[in-house]
């Protein structure tokens, strides 16, 4: 991650504590580590059951976790680099890029609208 780099490299003040070295911005990190990380486990068992049965209940589920992870991670990320993290490169092209997931489909209400359905139909078979 670019803003990890960026934290390390950054010795704001005497210059004597590296960005990457306050906890407040360890805590970030782990924050966007935990939620990438499990995205990313999220959307490689959604490709598993694909191939296997071809299944795409899974797909709109894996779509809404990967989305709200980068737009997350992308958040944290501007929140540690703070201003500098707006200007033209490529943590504000990550920002950018994340912030597409929520406008192309499924957006977000239809899928969750539709796992809502899914759930109460489910429940009526039973």
């Amino acid at each position: 991650m670019d803003v990890v780099r960026w934290a390390i490299d950054r010795r704001p003040g005497d210059g004597s504590t590296a960005v990457a070295d306050l906890p407040s911005v360890q805590l970030r990190l782990g924050r966007m580590d935990l939620e990438l990380r499990a995205a990313r486990i999220v959307v490689l068992e959604a490709a598993r059951r694909w191939d296997a049965h071809r299944d795409a209940g899974d797909i709109a589920v894996a779509k809404l976790i990967a989305t709200r992870a980068a737009t997350s991670a992308t958040d944290e990320a501007l929140r540690i680099a703070g201003g500098p993290g707006f200007l033209a490169g490529r943590l504000e092209r990550a920002f950018r890029d994340a912030r597409a997931g929520l406008i192309n489909p499924p957006l977000e209400d239809v899928a969750l609208g539709g796992l809502g359905k899914a759930v109460v139909d489910r429940e009526r078979a039973r």
